[in-house]
């Protein structure tokens, strides 16, 4: 935000619930307030899960093509509850017919955890039934380790530095102290690779004004960011995108996750981070992409047995 952020040092109450307060509390604070927890409300199960049984079960025997949850409390307490009934491999397939696509950062944590959590490395909350059917991580961030390893030790210390000044400004109630989010090598920018500065002309190839700049306590914060370590808790199909050559998401750690998955796939696209947005990269990935869906989302609504492990391994 500007320096004019009309919540600079304002004190700011947040009534949702403790188990999903974090979210909010870290916007508030990136716009310069100070958050509140006062929890007006708790979410909790339904006293009579009659009418939710009553439900999947017709879910279960095909009468509805879609079920559309609105709310991502629904998204758990349907989730839990279809893991306490036990329901086999077929009945869950019927169930669970949707999917995430997800850019850096999404959806390796999405699949195995829940898709509303903004912590770093939230632990999957049902593992063993995710709620989708399928998943596809495009050049993700799986591992900001590997990711903050490859940043110049002297380029490491001045985020750092810059980092901890913005952290002591948040505590203080100040407005975030900010560092450019793409700038050339050299510059003091979170992203200073070539594959960054393709990236502007990627995805802003008319020039249009954005601010481009980032809280600089994403540094400190970024390395722990680590889904990676999540990936054998991912039970639906993922497909992994990556970019050969990419120098901003590392492709070895996300190799890594579509490896450790159950049902883990893999499309390699040659290239920077940025070739899945253009040219031949962008109709390979789009092509491999719809192949995934089209195998693992079937319009009528039929269980789909996944690929033997030898033949996901292969590039598509």
């Amino acid at each position: 935000m500007t320096a004019g952020s009309p919540l600079a040092r304002r004190r700011v109450v947040n009534t949702r619930a403790l188990s999903q307060a974090w979210g909010l509390d870290r916007v508030l604070e990136a716009h310069g307030a100070i958050p509140l927890s006062f929890p007006c409300i708790a979410i909790g199960p339904p006293a009579d899960v009659s009418a939710l049984d009553g439900a999947i079960e017709r879910l279960g025997a095909g009468e509805f093509d879609w079920v559309v949850l609105t709310s991502v409390n629904t998204v758990e307490a349907v989730a839990g509850r279809l893991a306490q009934l036990h329901l086999d491999d077929t009945v869950r397939h019927r169930l669970c017919r949707g999917a995430l696509l997800g850019l850096p950062g999404s959806a390796p944590h999405m699949a195995g955890g829940t898709p509303h959590d903004s912590r770093p490395d939230p632990t999957p909350r049902h593992p063993e039934l995710s709620g989708v059917a399928a998943a596809i991580a495009q050049v993700p961030m799986a591992d900001g380790l590997a990711a903050a390893r490859g940043i110049a030790p002297r380029q490491s210390l001045r985020l750092a530095v810059h980092g901890l000044r913005d952290e002591l400004r948040g505590l203080l109630g100040r407005q975030p102290h900010k560092v450019r989010t793409t700038g050339a090598p050299g510059e003091l920018a979170l992203l200073t690779t070539a594959d960054a500065g393709a990236g502007l002309h990627a995805l802003n190839p008319d020039g249009h004004p954005w601010p481009n700049e980032i809280a600089a306590r994403f540094a400190l914060h970024a390395p722990f960011y680590r889904p990676v370590r999540h990936a054998s808790a991912i039970k639906c199909p993922l497909l992994v995108v990556v970019c050969d050559a990419d120098t901003i998401t590392p492709p070895a750690a996300a190799v890594r996750a579509a490896e450790r998955a159950p049902s883990g796939e893999l499309l390699r696209v040659s290239g920077g981070h940025y070739a899945v947005y253009e040219g031949n990269g962008f109709e390979q990935t789009v092509t491999g992409e719809l192949t995934f869906l089209d195998r693992h989302l079937p319009v009528n609504g039929s269980s789909v047995a996944g690929p033997s492990k030898q033949a996901e391994r292969q590039e598509l």
